[in-house]
């Protein structure tokens, strides 16, 4: 969704049907500002609007509706548990779903506006990408992909339109499930897409990025693509981030592409380093050490009895804190600290050497836990609650309207609260919740009974 991108003229609602709809039924929630763009097969619409109750610049999708009245519940059912499902889903590289909801002619769903322009746009305006502007990308796609794979989401429609290019150059997709369920929710459950779908979009990225297919990519590279859109689905890699991988296992990352930062992603970055990154330079310093001290050691012994040796010298010197070596040596057994100077070339000097500083060795010191000073009191956290009911129904919170089903992520204050969900011509749902701070709470399984006449 972009402002970027070049946005067609609105049509007459006397001649789009689906567009008057639109304007008719969400005049209530939305001020559609432009009209962005119309989905292939003209079943859908992009409008860039203003949510009225947040007064938030959003982007909203509506897709028609002409079912009779049987199949019309189970299509509202099929489209509301995509919705919260979609709407679950929380990355860096996923354009967040707002609400949804459903009328008589439409089904309808907000989203984050993403100032930029899609990825369809930019490559038809600025032609094939290079390969580290293609590999970041990807990157940033397949990062979006495993994160909602891990949630048992997939996208199940990834194309260059559904990949945002945002101001600052970065990857954000969208249309996640929901608009696969508006098409095909009376699929069966056997036949939908699954998470090898979304790696055969991934690898299909690749070649729309790069303006080439097949023989014409790098071999390791259509290596990789030809597994990732292999007919059996088994024959895949085991995830996106696997195809991933292989895009780089059999050469190296070209220059200027550098790897994208973990937190950029979506993930942590480990915080523990590596137990064993210090022995190399220890080492080194321990034979550079046994280097300095052998001479000495050597010429001490190499006089022949007690009466020649050599007057007594002065005490070493001490050499002081600072300049001690900032990691530790390991700790070596007798046996392999002699060995380690016996491998060292012996000396044999003709006078005696001048006495040698030898570095203190650094003690490995346990830190000190001290108690902190007394910090002032935290604020108390807040609950999460994710509300969701079949059909779709107005959310109350303690009497207070917080709008259509689904609901995610509301911020509530820990304690005591009164539930309700109502609908005209149902029964309403109601129930009493309390939240722990910090706690989240999914109640995304209300089902809405019609009152019979």
């Amino acid at each position: 969704m972009t402002s970027a991108e070049p946005l067609p003229q609105p049509s007459s609602p006397e001649r789009d049907p689906l567009d008057a709809a639109a304007r008719e039924d969400l005049r209530d929630l939305f001020s559609v500002e432009s009209l962005h763009r119309r989905g292939a097969g003209g079943d859908s619409i992009l409008y860039m609007a203003r949510d009225l109750e947040y007064e938030q610049l959003v982007a909203v999708k509506v897709m028609g509706r002409s079912l009779g009245d049987e199949d019309s519940a189970a299509a509202e059912e099929a489209f509301h548990k995509a919705a919260a499902a979609a709407a679950a889903l929380d990355h860096p590289h996923i354009v967040q779903l707002y609400s949804a909801g459903a009328t008589d002619c439409l089904f309808w769903w907000s989203m984050r506006y993403v100032e930029g322009r899609s990825l369809a746009e930019k490559l038809r305006s600025s032609g094939p990408m290079d390969w580290s502007v293609c590999l970041r990308v990807i990157d940033e796609v397949a990062a979006a992909l495993e994160s909602a794979h891990r949630l048992g989401v997939v996208h199940g429609g990834l194309t260059p339109t559904n990949v945002l290019i945002d101001a600052a150059g970065h990857a954000q997709v969208t249309d996640f499930w929901v608009p696969w369920v508006v098409r095909h929710w009376q699929t069966s459950a056997r036949t939908r897409p699954g998470p090898e779908t979304d790696q055969a979009g991934l690898a299909a990225l690749v070649e729309v990025c790069l303006g080439k297919a097949g023989a014409e990519l790098p071999a390791h590279i259509a290596r990789a693509v030809a597994r990732a859109t292999s007919p059996s689905p088994a024959d895949r890699f085991p995830s996106v981030l696997g195809f991933r991988g292989a895009l780089d296992r059999s050469s190296p990352r070209p220059p200027g592409a550098k790897p994208v930062p973990l937190q950029l992603l979506g993930y942590e970055a480990p915080t523990h380093g590596s137990h064993w990154r210090w022995i190399p330079v220890a080492l080194v310093t321990l034979l550079a050490l046994g280097a300095v001290a052998a001479p000495w050691v050597m010429s001490s012994g190499s006089s022949g009895g007690p009466a020649e040796r050599p007057a007594a010298r002065p005490p070493l010197a001490t050499p002081r804190a600072e300049s001690l070596p900032a990691l530790p040596a390991p700790e070596l057994p007798p046996e392999a600290a002699r060995d380690s100077l016996a491998a060292l070339p012996r000396a044999t000097p003709s006078a005696p050497a001048p006495a040698p500083v030898i570095p203190a060795r650094p003690r490995v010191t346990t830190p000190v836990h001290r108690s902190a000073a007394p910090r002032a009191p935290r604020a108390v956290e807040p609950g999460r609650l994710f509300i969701n009911a079949t059909p779709w129904g107005q959310v109350y919170l303690d009497d207070q309207l917080l709008g259509n089903t689904p609901q995610v992520g509301v911020s509530v204050p820990p304690g005591a609260h009164r539930l309700r969900v109502v609908r005209d011509g149902f029964t309403p749902y109601e129930a009493e919740i309390n939240l722990a701070p910090g706690q989240q709470l999914r109640i995304t399984d209300i089902v809405l009974h019609e009152m019979k006449p």
